[in-house]
Formats: C-alpha cells, structure tokens, sequence
C-alpha cells in the first residue's frame, strides 16, 4: 500500500530514516488530538487499527457501503460518513491499493463533530429529548421506555439474542439504615458495570428500583458467557476500587432466538431469583 508506513505483521510502521525519532511524539499527539486513526480493511472485514480510533469495531460494516473508493486500485478518496449508532460525524480519507495480491483499504479517520455548528446544535437538542424520553436520568442508561420498544420491535426479530435480568441486593437496607443518598450510589455503581461491557449489540437498561437489564444480539452462546464474566469482573473492580458499599448484584442469564423472548425473558427471572437466593448471607431478606 503506498502510505507512509508498511504492513508489517499487521502493525503500521514509521519510515524511520525519514522522520527522526524526536518527531514521533508530535506526530501521535496529532494523531490524537487532531488528525484521528488508522483502519484498515480487506475482503474479510477489519485487519489493523490504531489506538487513535475511536469508532466501534462493527464501524465499517456500516460505513463500508457509503466508502466511495472500494474495489478502484490506487485511488484516494475523501468522504464523511455519519455514524447513527455515536451520533458522530467523521471524514474519512481512504486509499485502496494491493498487497501481496490482496486489495486493501487504509482509512484515515478524523471525527469532525465538534467541527459542525449545525451537529452541535442538532446534538444538544435530541441529547436533551433523548434523556427524557429514552434515558434514566440517574444511571445514564437506557429506561424502562426504551426497554418495552425494542423488546417488541427489534429483538424479537433476531436469531441470537442473550439475555441478562439483573437485580441489586440488599438496596433497601441501605436506603434504611444509611440513606437514600447511598443507595443512590449503590445503583450507579451497578450502572457502572452495566456500561464497562454495552456495545452496540449489548444494551443496558434500568428498569426501575434496583432492577436492571442487559440485552446483546447477533453474538453466539459462548460470547454471551463471556460478556457475562466481563461484566463481573467489570463488578469486582469497580467493588475494589470503592470498598465503601459493596455491590452485589444477582443476574439471571437465559439464551436463545429472538422468536421466543418471551420465554427468555421467564427464565432469565426466575434464574435471577435463584441467583439473589445463593447470594444471600444468612439471616438476609429475599427481595
């Protein structure tokens, strides 16, 4: 690919008989102030990227259709795409070329949201709708609104959907003998965790009081545990770093197709309740 740098073992490397190593630190600081990161993708999808890049990993499986330099050998392209799932918009300078017989695609990716008075203005205005009518105001999670909408309008249309009803313990005993304000803390803390593993097809919500939900789609059985042990140990560090009020959070997990969410969503809760039951120490309420 005829860039500044080669492919090496899928790395980027900097010309370092032109550039003198005293540059290098300027250059990554612009990278990521300013200039943005590097992707790049073949026939198979997302091969490189730097850690300048702050786009999803399922970013091109999107944009990949509005990149006006696909499959056209040696040419460069300038195009912004406008990420729905962010709400950023990015410009994008893409160079296709091939390497070792395989056609590859190098983007330079800039986010020029900030950039955009009119986006800035459209931002604040449907963040602002968007808290009220889709977000609990406290956790920053998805509410109980958003929840029922998409449980009836797009999971059930998905083959592979995973899902986790989650409760807090012990939150009205903390309301009681320490206050609200602590409890307050508690669910964030939940939210928290909740957060450290949402993506774009793993969606948290808080469904009022201390019951959470979390929904991903389009992963297999085996992911799905695995975002399971991701959000627990998203839980453990969190309790480490504020040894102040543990939280303990019971989650029920239940897997399966779209078309029987209904009996998902049933096992998932009753699985939960025998999760709050075997986390309970002795001589606590079950609620």
């Amino acid at each position: 690919m005829r860039c500044p740098g080669s492919i090496i073992s899928g790395n980027i490397s900097l010309d370092r008989g032109r550039i003198p190593m005293k540059t290098e630190p300027i250059i990554k600081k612009l990278q990521r102030d300013m200039i943005g990161g590097v992707i790049i993708t073949n026939s198979g999808g997302e091969v490189y990227r730097d850690g300048n890049v702050h786009v999803t990993r399922h970013f091109f499986d999107t944009a990949k259709e509005a990149c006006p330099a696909k499959d056209r050998k040696g040419s460069v392209k300038s195009w912004e795409y406008w990420d729905e799932n962010s709400e950023r918009c990015y410009q994008i300078q893409t160079a296709t070329d091939i390497v070792d017989g395989e056609m590859y695609q190098l983007h330079q990716i800039t986010d020029i949201s900030e950039n955009i008075s009119l986006y800035r203005m459209m931002s604040s205005y449907t963040n602002d709708l968007k808290t009220v009518s889709e977000q609990d105001k406290m956790t920053g999670l998805y509410n109980k609104r958003k929840y029922m909408k998409l449980i009836n309008d797009f999971y059930p249309k998905k083959t592979q959907v995973a899902v986790f009803n989650m409760d807090v313990n012990n939150l009205k005993t903390i309301n009681d003998t320490l206050g609200h304000e602590a409890g307050d803390r508690l669910l964030i803390k939940a939210a928290k965790s909740i957060k450290a593993v949402s993506s774009d097809n793993a969606k948290g919500f808080r469904m009022g009081g201390d019951e959470f939900m979390l929904l991903a789609h389009d992963l297999t059985e085996s992911e799905a545990q695995s975002l399971k042990t991701d959000w627990e140990k998203a839980l453990t560090r969190l309790n480490e770093e504020d040894r102040e009020f543990n939280c303990v959070i019971a989650c029920g997990f239940a897997y399966g197709s779209g078309s029987e969410l209904e009996a998902l969503l049933k096992s998932a809760d009753e699985r939960m309740y025998e999760d709050k039951k075997a986390k309970k120490k002795p001589g606590e309420e079950i609620r």
